[in-house]
């Protein structure tokens, strides 16, 4: 038996445009390294999209995995983003702890980022 996840996608698509806000992602691209110059190619690419913003509970933040003044971010499914990208949220740059998709089988629902200043 399968489960057809369309419509809980589309919902999730729905609620982050209209409960959420405009936030930067800047997705690193990996380029050559050119040992003469000592400079390496890596570029980011900006890309503005709608994120709700969540904190994490008290219970949740332990000091080591999880700190005081991490967030969560709730994304659109479709974005795919990694540890080494970063985000503008409300004017500050934050890195992106672990990209964390809601993916039940074949489907990615909707990707959580732990975001860390």
């Amino acid at each position: 038996m399968s489960f057809n996840y369309a419509n809980p996608k589309a919902l999730g698509i729905r609620m982050i445009d209209r409960f959420g806000s405009n936030v930067t992602l800047h997705i690193k691209t990996t380029g050559p390294f050119d040992p003469v110059t000592g400079i390496g190619g890596d570029t980011f690419s900006d890309d503005v999209v709608k994120a709700v913003k969540l904190q994490f509970s008290s219970s949740d933040i332990d000091g080591t995995l999880i700190k005081m003044g991490d967030f969560k971010l709730l994304l659109d499914g479709i974005i795919t983003i990694t540890s080494d990208d970063k985000v503008t949220v409300d004017g500050v740059k934050y890195v992106i702890v672990r990209p964390m998709p809601l993916k039940p089988g074949d489907t990615r629902l909707l990707t959580k980022a732990h975001c860390r200043r």
